[in-house]
């Protein structure tokens, strides 16, 4: 009972700090949002007792991410069937848990970083050995993951990790522990929220209870696949005491383009000379637009005048296509990079459109971060232009 007591003043603690953040400007970005995992092991073999079976389990977490560092609350459970070449081999479990955890990341460049992830957990189980019956228990425990991560591209990355989890009961301090170390492969096939991966781990684990008082002890090896979701991200970002929210679940224009829009259209005249350049340029030229800024994902207003300009020469000459190529500021972390670089991208396209321009001139190429800081974040490559 005092450990469910604990768990409840941790959820209700994890809510009062994304009120507080919400409400305050002491960070300049922090993200919230909210995944889910869902995964099989179709072949699992253990070691001692030379078993074999299958693994099924599903997670979903809620993260606030703050600059460097993350806080979350994180919902998991693991079914586990194993069966031997008799009744003696028998073994069947389920684990429902309940944790949190906090999680830092440093980057050594843009493609390897290391993260830590440190966290509790409350771990309710439920297992039959040996036909004896079902049995369980709940502990509390301590979570500790190490891994690695190495960006190959946009679309594939493998991670290193090792994981430590320790559980405790309330009449022992060290009651069953496990060790897990494993490569994972993931691969991003270019959809907005959906990643697959495949993994192969190794991992020793000690059960202990009332009816195995002695404790199982074993090596085991698993191969699992699986797809993590990216269910709802929210962007909040501060500048000038004010707050600008993005959700980025919205495929729709709604933004403060349109808005901005709106106040450019009684404004002064301007002329950029490179739009001129654009206007007689030729098929696999590449036009750099310095003055198209952003304020994170937003576009600024000073970059407004310019992108007019571009959208009344794509009015006038309907055989101009285009590719809006977006870059991103570099973050430590490839895989935002390039989702800000294909946000700013897509920003240009939908002002475009909205002023009329049709959506088979504009196409989109987010790229990442830019290589050095006097890079411009948005590059038109031509198409095709017939001069």
């Amino acid at each position: 009972m005092s450990f469910r007591r604990l768990l409840k003043k941790g959820i209700f603690l994890f809510f009062i700090l994304v009120y507080i953040l919400l409400n305050t400007n002491v960070f300049a970005q922090t993200d919230l949002h909210v995944s889910g995992t869902i995964q099989t092991a179709p072949w699992f073999y253990e070691f001692q007792y030379e078993l074999h079976g299958i693994s099924f389990s599903t997670a979903w977490a809620a993260d606030i991410e703050i600059n460097w560092f993350t806080v979350g609350l994180d919902i998991f459970s693991d079914y586990i069937s194993v069966n031997g070449t008799s009744e003696d081999n028998l073994f069947k479990g389920a684990w429902f848990n309940i944790g949190s955890h906090i999680r830092t990341v440093y980057s050594l460049n843009s493609w390897l970083n290391f993260s830590l992830f440190t966290g509790l957990c409350w771990n309710q189980s439920s297992f039959d050995y040996n036909l004896s019956g079902w049995y369980g228990r709940p502990l509390l425990g301590l979570d500790f993951i190490l891994s690695a991560h190495l960006f190959l591209s946009g679309f594939l990355q493998l991670e290193f990790f090792s994981r430590l989890n320790i559980l405790f009961s309330e009449n022992k301090f060290m009651d069953d522990m496990s060790f897990k170390g494993g490569l994972r492969t993931i691969i991003n096939p270019g959809l907005k929220s959906i990643r697959f991966y495949i993994e192969l781990d190794a991992f020793y684990w000690s059960y202990k209870s009332i009816i195995i008082s002695e404790g199982v002890h074993s090596w085991m090896f698993q191969g699992e696949i699986g797809v993590s979701l990216d269910i709802w991200k929210k962007s909040i970002t501060k500048t000038d005491n004010k707050i600008k929210n993005n959700d980025l679940s919205k495929n729709d224009s709604e933004s403060n383009v349109e808005t901005a829009r709106d106040q450019d259209e009684d404004s002064d005249k301007y002329h950029d000379p490179l739009i001129e350049k654009l206007m007689n340029s030729k098929a696999g030229e590449s036009i750099e637009f310095y003055s198209i800024l952003f304020d994170n994902k937003d576009l600024t207003e000073e970059s407004l005048p310019v992108l007019k300009e571009i959208s009344e020469v794509l009015l006038d000459k309907k055989e101009l296509v285009i590719s809006i190529r977006g870059y991103a500021e570099f973050m430590q972390n490839p895989q935002k990079e390039l989702e800000l670089s294909q946000i700013r991208a897509k920003k240009i396209k939908e002002y475009l459109i909205n002023q009329g321009v049709s959506d088979d001139q504009v196409q989109i190429n987010p790229i990442g971060n830019i290589i050095t800081d006097e890079d411009p974040y948005i590059v038109i490559d031509v198409i095709k232009n017939k001069t």
